[in-house]
Formats: C-alpha cells, sequence, structure tokens
C-alpha cells in the first residue's frame, strides 16, 4: 500500500530525529568536560523542539504509532541497548521455570514515564510467543526530579510533563498505538509505596530505572530482590560505570546529581545508579552498555550471558 506524503514525511522527521540521537552519542564520546557536554545537550534540545512537536503531532495524529523523543523529553532510555533488553526478557520467559500458578509471566517495570521499556518487553514476549504475559509498569507520574541540583533543561521538561500529566497520557497513548495496552497494567505510586504491597515472587522479570538517587535504587532492589520469583532476571538501566572500576569518592560525593563524568574513563555515568548496585550486590555483575542483568536461582545471584 503506498504511503501518503504526510506518512513519508513523518517517517523522514522520525529518522532524523534518530540520527541526532546517534550523533549527540557520538559527541559525548568524544568530548571529556561536563559542562560543555550540558551546554551542547541544552542546545540540541533548544534547536530540536520545533521539529519535535512536528514529528509529535505527525507520529501521534497521523501516523498513529508510539512517539519517542526530544518533545516533552520523552525520548527516556537508551534506545542503542533495547537489543539487549529485548533478548534478556525473551531468555528468561523461554527458560524459565518459575511461573506464577496460573501460568503467567509477569513482568514489572519500576519507572515507566512515556512507555519505551514497557513497549520493548511486551512486543519483545509478543514476537517470541510467550503464553500469557503481563507486563506492570509502577511510576507516580509525577514530578520528583531536584532541579536545583540537576539543572539541564530536560529535566526541567520531564518534571513540568510529568506534573501536568502529559507524561502519562503520552504513556496511555504509546501503549494504545503500539498494540499491547492488554497485557499492560499501570501502578501509580511511588515504587516505595506500591512494591510492599505485591506478594513475594511472583514476577519472572523486573527492570528498574526509577528514580536514581541511591536510596531509591537501594530500596527498589530490596523490594525487587523479594519479588523476583526462582529463575527469573532482575535488571536495570543506567548502570554505565560499576563501583569496582570507579573513584568511590567521588561517585559518593556526585551521588546526590542525576549524571556525571567519569574521571577515569571520560564515561557519562549515573553516580546513584552505580553507588546503589555496587553496594547491594558487592560485586560486579553482567552489564551490557549499561543495561544490567541477573539471575536469581533461588538463593543467590548470578550473571547472565546475553552474547549468546
Amino acid at each position: 500500500m503506498a504511503r501518503s506524503a504526510s506518512e513519508r514525511f513523518g517517517i523522514l522527521i522520525m529518522a532524523a530525529e534518530y540520527k541526532l540521537y546517534r550523533l549527540k552519542s557520538l559527541i559525548m564520546k568524544k568530548i571529556s568536560n561536563i559542562r560543555i557536554l550540558s551546554f551542547l545537550d541544552n542546545v540540541y534540545r533548544i534547536a530540536s523542539l520545533p521539529f519535535a512537536f512536528v514529528a509529535y503531532v505527525i507520529t501521534t495524529r497521523v501516523l498513529r504509532r508510539p512517539y519517542f523523543g526530544v518533545w516533552m523529553g520523552s525520548g527516556q532510555g537508551n534506545p542503542l541497548r533495547y537489543p539487549m533488553m529485548r533478548r534478556a526478557v525473551t531468555m528468561c520467559a523461554t527458560n524459565m521455570d518459575a511461573r506464577s500458578e496460573n501460568s503467567i509471566f509477569r513482568v514489572m517495570e519500576i519507572g515507566a514515564y512515556a512507555g519505551g521499556s514497557a513497549i520493548e518487553f511486551a512486543s519483545a514476549l509478543k514476537q517470541a510467543n510467550i503464553g500469557q504475559y503481563l507486563v506492570f509498569s509502577v511510576d507516580p507520574w509525577n514530578s520528583y526530579l531536584d532541579v536545583s541540583r540537576n539543572k539541564a533543561i530536560q529535566y526541567r521538561i520531564m518534571n513540568y510533563n510529568l506534573a501536568n500529566g502529559n507524561a502519562l497520557r503520552l504513556f496511555i497513548r504509546n501503549v494504545r498505538a503500539a498494540g499491547i495496552s492488554d497485557v499492560c497494567r499501570q501502578l501509580r505510586g511511588k515504587a516505595e509505596e506500591m512494591l510492599p504491597m505485591l506478594k513475594d515472587r511472583q514476577f519472572g522479570f523486573i527492570y528498574i530505572d526509577g528514580d536514581h538517587a541511591p536510596e531509591a535504587v537501594l530500596k527498589d532492589l530490596r523490594e525487587s530482590a523479594r519479588l523476583i520469583a526462582p529463575g527469573g532476571y532482575l535488571s536495570g538501566d543506567d548502570l554505565e560505570v560499576q563501583m569496582a572500576d570507579a573513584d568511590g569518592d567521588f561517585v559518593r560525593d556526585h551521588a546526590d546529581r542525576d549524571i556525571a563524568m567519569d574521571e577515569a574513563s571520560g564515561k557519562i555515568f549515573h553516580p546513584g545508579v552505580t553507588l546503589a548496585v555496587g553496594e547491594f550486590f558487592g560485586r560486579k555483575i553482567s552489564c551490557y552498555d549499561g543495561f544490567w542483568v541477573v539471575r536469581w536461582n533461588g538463593e543467590t545471584f548470578e550473571d547472565v550471558d546475553l552474547t549468546e
């Protein structure tokens, strides 16, 4: 079926946004000054806003597809990590020997925003012809970032769209457009309030990408360790640098910031995630370009090889 002019234009706009993201990622690897990088990121977001708005309108209103981009700060998560995330959840669902009593494979993500990871997980399970499954998204969908410490424009945009409900509305629109709303469940509230109400060992796969403050990540890890079923995978995002490879004092001094630059490697990383994951596991764990994943064998957490 031939595409209309508006559809072709929308596809071009989406492709341009993705190429800009790839270019941004390349530049980030070449510059070793966090202030310059922050400035360039602000310029990138401001300059992209007109194009991003056009992409948002065409994608959601004309093409009726999920939108993840600069507009509303909805491009959360690193799309370059999605293949590993899809592989992990599929591997877990295929090999797992402990599902719930009614044979439903349950996935939980902590931190959802516009639904990028929920769509990836649900789509991967659908493509793999996994039987019955559900994806639970835990998120307050309310402003929570401390913009006094995290001053980049993206955090102000996120807080604004969380506070006025735009982020939640986009999440709902995105999962509907992706055709997975029937397997998605939203638990609206803070993880520290919602997780204690859930039963032990009922989730086959858990993905942590919520509040990056170290105390919040630690709480998510402790509750998730209780909720994961034997044979299930516990995973998360934004572990670009592990504690064993970092300057511990530097990580602790910057743990209240969402991102910082590791002086030894020159990598942009999330110090709160580095600190909390290092403290919880006490060792290096299996990690793939920031996406980390381990398997609960019923007694301890073991590494997962996604390269096979």
